[in-house]
């Protein structure tokens, strides 16, 4: 889990922390960049892609039901000939925005962190410069990718 910025953070420290590589956290990470370049990050994915739902399901017909004029980013507005999008055009979509903002490589990919239930300082607020530590789980190998349905 590298961070995009900040060469002077800690070892294994980020600022923030980003859960999914699917459309909402994709954005995040743009905006970080764009609006906070001071600011580290990092995004966990459980999965080995990025595209979230969209990667995830890829049955036949799956679009959005949303248009994606309303759905995408603002900063990249949708410019695809159908407003309402099927699976495949939405999956390259979130992709090519991470790509093209520069936030593919800033993510753990197969990385689920455990947090257990009754953590010490389940009650603590995580302000004041408290750090609370997450690493990816050893164990089993991360989930496969999803398979496409004949």
């Amino acid at each position: 889990m590298t961070p995009p910025t900040g060469d002077d953070a800690p070892a294994g420290h980020v600022d923030v922390l980003i859960v999914g590589a699917g459309l909402s956290g994709i954005g995040a990470a743009c905006h970080l960049r764009r609006e906070t370049p001071d600011r580290t990050f990092a995004i966990l994915e459980a999965r080995d892609a990025i595209g979230g739902t969209w990667d995830l399901f890829r049955y036949p017909g799956i679009r959005s039901d949303s248009d994606m004029q309303t759905l995408g980013y603002t900063f990249r507005p949708w410019t695809g000939a159908k407003a309402i999008a099927d699976g495949d055009a939405i999956r390259e979509y979130v992709r090519d925005t991470a790509r093209e903002h520069g936030v593919d490589g800033d993510r753990a990919l197969g990385a689920v962190p455990e947090i257990p239930a009754r953590h010490p300082d389940a009650a603590a607020r995580p302000t004041g410069g408290r750090r609370y530590p997450l690493q990816p789980p050893a164990g089993p190998e991360p989930r496969p990718p999803a398979q496409k349905l004949p």
